[in-house]
């Protein structure tokens, strides 16, 4: 599987941090703008996470990055994160848990599936 380029996805947050953090419970941009724009590919758990978030509307955005990581995916204005934790990217649970108390020491909430 291909990496995601993390600098061009940071670049198309940044352009649209504004729009995205006045909205506190709609999507602040074009849900699919990162699409084309950021170039964010899933994996099939993401994949399918995505699906269920479209399918119940809610406010969350793919590979949000939040201070020196990207969340699998993120609603910057709750300040809630999603992970997928799929076999070849979370083998490392020790790993995860610090991860985890960073994010939580920058305010979010961290929740893994």
């Amino acid at each position: 599987m291909r990496r995601p380029n993390f600098e061009r996805i940071a670049a198309f947050y940044r352009r649209h941090e504004r729009k995205i953090m006045s909205e506190p419970t709609d999507w602040g941009i074009d849900p699919y703008a990162w699409d084309h724009e950021a170039g964010i590919t899933f994996t099939p758990i993401e994949s399918a996470l995505w699906a269920d978030i479209r399918a119940e509307d809610l406010v969350f955005y793919p590979q949000y990055p939040v201070g020196r990581f990207f969340v699998d995916f993120g609603n910057p204005v709750h300040k809630v994160a999603i992970e997928c934790d799929g076999h070849a990217w979370h083998a490392d649970k020790e790993k995860d848990r610090a991860r985890d108390a960073r994010l939580h020491a920058l305010g979010w909430s961290v929740y893994r599936i």
